[in-house]
């Protein structure tokens, strides 16, 4: 299939959705809804089915390359080998490794110490180093497979992986990444470990029309496609462990919800957001009630919340050793701190300059082409914070507004609008705004803006080369859907389904 079929299609699938949705809005306001339930829900059906279809390229991609091998020499070697290399020394062992091998280095690594790009020949030393920490055993181990992913690789990817941002999976997360690596080599279980992300996918489910709108919203958009995910290990966990823990809110299971979104938390931290929604939600009430006391709902999702954290926190300082959380929220300073082309939010957008771009200040020959670019986004942000300051605070009154006429599973829902505000993550994390897809059981409009969203983005990332100027407009595009999302559930007169 040609990209521009694909993209032809993943369109169509948005456009036709938002469109389906809109004629039922309009006949549900003229009373006509009751006759058209069914085939509104079996038409749903049949575009969540393909939406689902669009994010694997519509099946074209055989089973043989169904394998990311850039997320998995990040995720699958940097968890399995966590003891020895920590998240700063991938790069330097894999080095080592190439060395070992006989195989040219490239020009450039990025140092993960400080998220620099450095001259290769300046990380021999640290390479021959980094050997040092591991056993025969365990070096041997590496080495084949480090060389299983690099094989599968033409020389100049394999080089430029190297210039990535290194492993990045919390202490949490590696309870089970670290677990499933340790069960065998990358040539005996890689291919398999794969599947668990498509599995876990499945299970997330709303009621058909939330359920559609999700698959079609993930499936189309531009920000999140197959290419960047697809063919990992466990890179999706956060985002089911955080829909299903809002869905269990919808049905009265507090406590299962605060388990789950505690672990979505723990396992990428920006889920936390929605809990936050949820703490400002009870804060509002109280206010308006004048009781502090809270409600039973509320206590049993931060008993929730508490288990969660009791079990998972111990276990992963068991898994992966008691430094493991201290060089986690230094690696997550050490990111904070980097502009990266792939963000999105409300930050980037804020520091943006067409005539100062990552294309006009990119030096080719630096060592470090974007340092320049990089420096130039602190100092926009830096002069412009209060523009910054100042779209957050309207976001935030809309959201208070949304969130006192809400039950509070509506509250996690409408919270995971507030990502894109309060964080700048690459692309692939603002699949989280599946979320908001929740939402349409209040108010269909969710629905229309969702996929309206996913097309927009989709054009977006078809018509742009990569560079920092698509993910610019894929964020205005998304902070225009969460404003009009939360102004919409924050009407009185929301229409439900």
């Amino acid at each position: 299939m040609t990209a521009e079929i694909d993209f032809a299609l993943k369109l169509a699938i948005a456009l036709a959705t938002a469109g389906w949705l809109l004629v039922d809005l309009a006949e549900r306001r003229a009373g006509r809804d009751a006759s058209l339930r069914r085939v509104r829900d079996a038409l749903l059906a049949a575009l969540g089915v393909a939406g689902a279809l669009a994010w694997w390229h519509f099946g074209t991609i055989p089973w043989q390359r169904f394998v990311h091998e850039h997320h998995g020499f990040h995720y699958f070697v940097g968890a399995k080998y966590f003891d020895e290399l920590g998240y700063t020394r991938l790069y330097e062992c894999s080095l080592q490794a190439d060395l070992e091998a006989g195989l040219s280095t490239g020009s450039r690594v990025r140092n993960l110490a400080t998220n620099v790009m450095e001259p290769s020949i300046a990380a021999a030393d640290a390479a021959r180093a980094c050997k040092e920490r591991f056993s025969p055993e365990r070096w041997q181990a590496f080495a084949a497979d480090v060389d299983w992913f690099r094989v599968r690789l033409p020389s100049a990817e394999w080089q430029q992986i190297r210039s990535d941002h290194g492993f990045n999976g919390s202490p949490v997360w590696m309870i089970a990444g670290t677990s499933l690596a340790n069960l065998g080599s990358a040539a005996q279980i890689y291919r398999w470990l794969t599947l668990l992300d498509p599995l876990l996918l499945v299970v997330m489910a709303f009621g058909v029309v939330a359920a559609c709108v999700m698959a079609v919203v993930f499936g189309t958009n531009g920000f999140d496609g197959f290419d960047w995910t697809a063919g990992s290990v466990l890179r999706q966990d956060w985002l089911v462990a955080m829909v299903l823990g809002i869905a269990s809110m919808r049905r009265g299971r507090a406590a299962l919800a605060g388990a789950l979104l505690t672990t979505a938390t723990l396992l990428r931290v920006f889920p936390g957001i929605a809990i936050a929604a949820l703490a400002l939600w009870t804060v509002l009430g109280a206010v308006r009630q004048r009781s502090l006391r809270p409600t039973p709902e509320t206590l049993r999702f931060a008993a929730g919340c508490l288990l969660a954290l009791a079990l998972l926190l111990p276990i992963s300082v068991w898994r992966s050793g008691a430094a493991a959380w201290p060089g986690f929220v230094a690696n997550s300073r050490k990111h904070l701190d980097t502009p990266l082309l792939n963000q999105m939010g409300l930050r980037p957008v804020v520091a943006f300059q067409a005539n100062e771009s990552a294309r006009v200040l990119e030096e080719p020959e630096a060592a470090d082409p974007m340092l320049r670019w990089k420096r130039a986004q602190h100092e926009r942000f830096a002069a412009r914070r209060w523009l910054f300051v100042a779209i957050a605070a309207i976001y935030g009154a809309l959201l208070m507004r949304a969130l006192r006429v809400q039950p509070a599973w509506a509250a996690l829902a409408l919270g995971v609008g507030a990502i894109p505000i309060a964080t700048q993550l690459t692309s692939y994390y603002h699949a989280a705004l599946i979320g908001l897809a929740l939402l349409v059981t209040i108010d269909v409009a969710v629905g229309i803006a969702l996929c309206l969203l996913a097309a927009a983005t989709q054009l977006i990332w078809f018509a742009m080369p990569y560079a920092d100027v698509p993910f610019v407009w894929m964020s205005l595009a998304e902070l225009l859907c969460v404003f009009f999302i939360t102004w919409v559930v924050g009407r009185r007169s929301a229409r439900p389904l």
